[in-house]
């Protein structure tokens, strides 16, 4: 999967719309000194679904790459 697919098929998952993207940029000030827990935060999110599990970790290119241990899926 391409990473146009890949971000279409989040997008369409995760119900975000562009309000969304919107406050995200309001708040990205407070927000970035954590985004690496966010960011680990949601994908343990995405994890918890099957197919997104599969699409994130389970094709071969991605998972060397993976900095989410196991234990955290």
């Amino acid at each position: 999967m391409d990473a146009g697919q890949l971000l279409n098929k989040l997008i369409s998952r995760t119900g975000l719309l562009e309000q969304h993207v919107q406050t995200l940029c309001r708040l990205e000030p407070l927000m970035a000194p954590m985004a690496s827990e966010i960011a680990l935060a949601f994908y343990d999110y995405l994890g918890r679904d099957e197919e997104m599990r599969a699409i994130l970790w389970e094709v071969p290119e991605r998972s060397s790459g993976c900095i989410i241990s196991d234990s955290k899926r």
